[in-house]
């Protein structure tokens, strides 16, 4: 399934958005708590959720949080931190009803405008087993580095890779 261009819009995160946020991490993280109660699900995913908000904001205290909508409607996170020399893919985050409808690709094209505008690079770390890892290979990233658990990947925005980014 393929979503228009014109369907996806980004809007700032406002503090109405934090409903939508903390189900957006449950429905991520269910999978990985599945053989626990509901009571000990919710309460630690709750714990997670907080962790990683602490982690971002201290790391990234400058990040843009940002909704991504479908049609007017809340489907997805995406969270970038703009430097002078490139701009960092902090997290996107989607809900489960919405993987694999082409919204991340929309999304990364905006991106990917954005910073070619500014003629900065993309980057990016991912987890080595996460299936996001071939849409940004599909998209033009590469891999300029890896830890034992990730990767780093850049893209370049220049005018010369101009024909990578979707008009």
């Amino acid at each position: 399934m393929s979503t228009p261009r014109a369907e996806v819009s980004l809007r700032p995160w406002t503090k109405n958005d934090e409903a939508f946020t903390k189900s957006l991490f449950i429905a991520n993280s269910q999978a990985m708590f599945a053989h626990l109660a509901p009571e000990q699900q919710e309460m630690l995913t709750s714990i997670q959720l907080q962790a990683q908000q602490r982690d971002y904001q201290q790391r990234w205290p400058q990040a843009q949080y940002l909704i991504i909508q479908l049609k007017k409607t809340a489907a997805r996170q995406l969270i970038i931190n703009p430097y002078p020399e490139y701009d960092l893919l902090i997290d996107i985050a989607v809900l489960p009803s919405y993987q694999n409808s082409g919204i991340a690709t929309r999304v990364l094209e905006i991106l990917l405008k954005q910073a070619q505008s500014r003629e900065v690079p993309v980057r990016l770390s991912v987890i080595k087993d996460n299936p996001a890892l071939q849409l940004y290979k599909r998209i033009g990233f590469t891999v300029t580095g890896a830890s034992d658990t990730h990767y780093r990947m850049e893209m370049q925005t220049t005018h010369a890779d101009h024909g990578k980014i979707s008009e």
